[in-house]
């Protein structure tokens, strides 16, 4: 289409003369706007793979401290329900839909509530895995 309009239809010398910068100046545009566009597009798209990699970050910091604020309200509960042996707590509970690391959590803050009574939890979790 530039040479086209470069290069009208009337074949006068001053179409002839004008026609050749107009034409170059076209392609030199065009040369440089279709690799800057693609960069553009390939910038833009790491923008947007960055943002949602940020907000997963966010969402697993965020679910790590609701399953912490869990397992202490489950260790509090554990605790009430504790058998008592010759001093030491003694507490043992099946903990259906828990995973590994909601076990380990919940026997971290067991140990934290009461450390002037030693505990002894067996905590069991069927499909945790």
């Amino acid at each position: 289409m530039i040479f086209a309009l470069a290069f009208g239809k009337d074949g006068t010398a001053k179409s002839r003369f004008y026609g050749f910068p107009i034409a170059r100046i076209g392609v030199l545009y065009s040369a440089a706007q279709v690799p800057l566009s693609f960069l553009t597009m390939a910038l833009a798209g790491m923008a947007r793979i960055r943002k949602q990699a940020d907000e997963l970050a966010s969402s697993k910091s965020e679910l790590r401290e609701k399953s912490r604020r869990l397992a202490s309200a489950e260790s509090v509960s554990l605790l009430s329900k504790a058998e008592r042996i010759k001093g030491i707590a003694v507490v043992c509970s099946v903990m259906d839909g828990s995973t590994a690391n909601d076990l380990k959590l919940t026997a971290d803050e067991l140990c934290k509530k009461d450390s002037t009574v030693p505990c002894v939890s067996l905590l069991f979790a069927p499909n945790a895995g």
